[in-house]
């Protein structure tokens, strides 16, 4: 999981070079390296997963609308020290089933401070079910969150998220936070230390279908989303047969492994594709319960997915 950042240049070295806007005179000299007020190029949250070949595809999980300043100048920062790093401090975890992921970070309300700072954090988390590709919406963790004497509404600088979550019943999980403030952002004296509870997403959050990112055969396309082609298994999990429904835009072949979980293919088929949907049956009737992953290889690119046999 990652951050990205993307813009050009016409400088002759500008594999080098990172452009830069004026921050408008807060934070002292810092620039912005996204303009500010900025609506489609903002920071964005990426998960790559690699299918064990030289491939990857993934999801983009959510933009920031805020970040990191760099250490020189700090003017408008809470703390003390002109010097310190504010980060989004991205983490990751997962249900005990590893068929959710939960993505937490830390960004500023814009409205409220006028810059692209992330100098006042609330921590914010999202989550992601593998098996029905959906996502939840952004929410705030922090948000109106306090404890005296110490407000961690809007300081929440440095939070851990549990690599697991709990299983609390129904299909809700709990994600386990730590937070911790020097309530005098001196930087000096000493730290408070509190356990957020009650963060819980249950399966109903899970609303929003995700957006999805692939590699692609074709020369110079780098990133992309998977428009061209798109692959949805059902039932998901299965008992013994699965279904790939393969939209094409135009015609291609198809060629479609099935691959264990130790990165072995126990199963190609191969299809002549039409435009539209075309639908490919998987039979894993005589394999083991456990992870698999499906590999569609078309013209327009490859998708890849998980299959759960139970």
């Amino acid at each position: 999981v990652c951050t990205m950042q993307s813009q050009y240049s016409s400088h002759q070295d500008s594999l080098f070079y990172t452009p830069a806007w004026g921050s408008g005179g807060s934070c002292g000299s810092q620039n912005y390296s996204f303009y500010y007020g900025a609506t489609s190029t903002m920071p964005t949250i990426m998960d790559f997963v690699f299918d064990g070949t030289a491939s990857w595809n993934g999801i983009l999980v959510d933009s920031m609308g805020t970040e990191g300043t760099d250490q020189s100048n700090n003017t408008c920062s809470q703390w003390s020290s002109a010097t310190l790093p504010i980060e989004a401090r991205i983490q990751i975890g997962r249900n005990d089933a590893g068929t959710r992921i939960y993505y937490s970070w830390t960004e500023t309300d814009t409205t409220v401070t006028g810059n692209h700072w992330n100098i006042y954090p609330n921590i914010y988390v999202k989550s992601y079910d593998i098996t029905a590709n959906t996502v939840t919406t952004k929410s705030c963790v922090t948000c109106g969150l306090t404890s005296s004497p110490d407000d961690i509404t809007t300081g929440a600088f440095f939070h851990y998220m549990s690599n697991r979550t709990m299983n609390v019943g129904g299909g809700t999980e709990e994600i386990p936070f730590t937070v911790s403030l020097d309530g005098t952002f001196s930087g000096t004296g000493p730290s408070s230390h509190y356990y957020i509870s009650g963060v819980q997403i249950p399966t109903s959050a899970y609303t929003n279908p995700a957006t999805p990112l692939s590699s692609t055969s074709k020369a110079g396309n780098g990133i992309s989303k998977a428009l061209d082609v798109t692959v949805n298994a059902y039932p998901n999990p299965t008992n013994d047969i699965t279904n790939l429904s393969v939209n094409l835009k135009k015609y291609s072949n198809i060629q479609v492994e099935i691959v264990n979980n130790i990165g072995q293919v126990i199963n190609t088929i191969s299809v002549n594709g039409v435009a539209g949907t075309n639908v490919i049956n998987v039979d894993l009737s005589n394999q083991a319960a456990g992870i698999y992953f499906y590999n569609v290889k078309t013209d327009a690119g490859k998708v890849s997915g998980k299959l759960i046999k139970q």
